[in-house]
């Protein structure tokens, strides 16, 4: 069993350093995708990149030497896989975060601290999972080892092997606060992004929304802020409601329906005034320009940013489902042997490999989840690795734009 995985590890490890560095420099070169959204794809990336570099390596070779003398090494090789963990599912966290408010609240997103700020966040996530793995490791990894070498010492035998800390605390504290705990935000925070997500997406196929009023006037994505344009005859009548004082004038919110439709409004004083044109439009070409509008609404920079953060989300859907699969039945296996003493007689060892390998294989596997799901990022790892076929593609692209369109 042991030279088959020693095959697969170094296969795994191969393809994580050639798929994390064509990510970070798909992401450095590409100046579509420098965004905070693929700033913390870089960081998962690097996560990765260190499974690669330290990690599975050091897994290999404590599979064929002995470690007793490498003391050290062993000390690396663990606070190494908690940490690059710890920092993989903090910037998973980090992530839905940002789609989240990326989604509900667009037009927010880029003054948000998230958005803004991504490298203190990213500082923040890896200052986190330092100091999760190193002390954890050595305090508590310390005393699992003066347990076990006191049990050698009774029974007369020596432990070889570079072991996981088995103690029950250090089990306790680096799963909830490596995995459980941020596994039950990141899915929370999924979970409401595909709810609202799915409403909008109904609200722009139907061409009306039927939402509260503060919530139209906060998180609206594509209807602007629009004020009706009333003649005030007399001083006595009272104010009309709007989008923007509703709230400020009653202190239950309102249920509205937000269409497309014609009248006479006036633009919010906060948006840039409307340069007037000459061309006179008549009554019966406006409601079928507005008819075109709605029927080609996908393709206005409203629609086109709409869509964008639904790909980004689905594909960062993707990468967590996969991050999920690879590493839940680890954590799960570490709970029910270290905390709750359910021991696998003869498959314990076997199984505990079997789920840390594929725990390493989630490294590998995020660079084919963006290849599959993520156009941009095939147009990025194609422009790296083969230009000429990208220039083709822009070429056949550019005929495909300038085609004449039959009438």
């Amino acid at each position: 069993m042991i030279l088959p995985a020693i095959w697969w590890l170094s296969f795994v490890c191969f393809l994580t350093l050639v798929g994390n560095l064509l990510v970070i420099l798909a992401v450095y070169r590409e100046t579509s995708l420098h965004s905070p959204t693929y700033y913390y794809i870089v960081s998962l990336a690097v996560a990765d990149l260190c499974v690669g570099v330290i990690v599975i390596p050091l897994a290999i070779f404590f599979e064929l030497a002995s470690p007793s003398p490498y003391h050290l090494l062993c000390l690396l090789w663990h606070i190494t896989d908690v940490g690059a963990s710890t920092a993989s599912i903090l910037a998973l966290c980090v992530i839905a975060l940002d789609r989240y408010i990326a989604i509900t609240s667009p037009i927010r997103y880029p003054r948000s601290f998230i958005a803004r700020h991504s490298s203190i966040v990213i500082a923040v996530i890896w200052f986190c999972s330092g100091i999760i793995a190193g002390p954890t490791i050595i305090i508590l990894g310390g005393r699992t080892n003066l347990l076990e070498s006191n049990k050698n010492l009774l029974n007369e035998t020596k432990n070889d092997r570079c072991e996981f800390p088995s103690d029950p605390m250090f089990i306790i504290v680096s799963s909830l606060v490596s995995f459980y705990i941020p596994l039950v935000i990141m899915v929370f925070v999924y979970g409401r992004i595909l709810i609202f997500a799915r409403r909008q997406m109904t609200a722009l196929r139907q061409g009306y929304k039927r939402t509260t009023s503060g919530e139209a006037y906060q998180s609206s994505p594509i209807v602007a802020r629009f004020c009706f344009r009333i003649v005030k005859k007399n001083r006595d009548i009272p104010p009309i409601k709007t989008i923007e004082n509703v709230n400020a004038i009653s202190n239950t919110p309102e249920t509205i329906t937000l269409r497309i439709h014609r009248g006479k409004y006036c633009r919010s004083p906060s948006l840039p005034p409307i340069v007037p044109t000459h061309h006179r439009l008549s009554h019966r070409s406006f409601p079928i320009l507005i008819l075109n509008r709605l029927r080609k609404i996908h393709n206005t920079r409203n629609w086109s940013r709409f869509s964008r953060e639904h790909k980004a989300t689905k594909v960062l859907g993707f990468v967590m489902g996969v991050f999920i699969a690879c590493w839940l039945p680890f954590f799960v296996f570490l709970v029910l042997t270290g905390v709750f003493h359910i021991h696998f007689k003869n498959f314990e060892q076997q199984l505990f490999r079997l789920f840390t390998w594929l725990g390493y294989t989630n490294s590998a596997l995020n660079f084919l989840v963006y290849s599959l799901t993520s156009r941009e990022f095939r147009l990025a790892f194609m422009k790296l690795l083969c230009p000429r076929r990208y220039v083709q593609h822009l070429l056949k692209k550019n005929a495909r734009t300038n085609q004449p369109q039959r009438v």
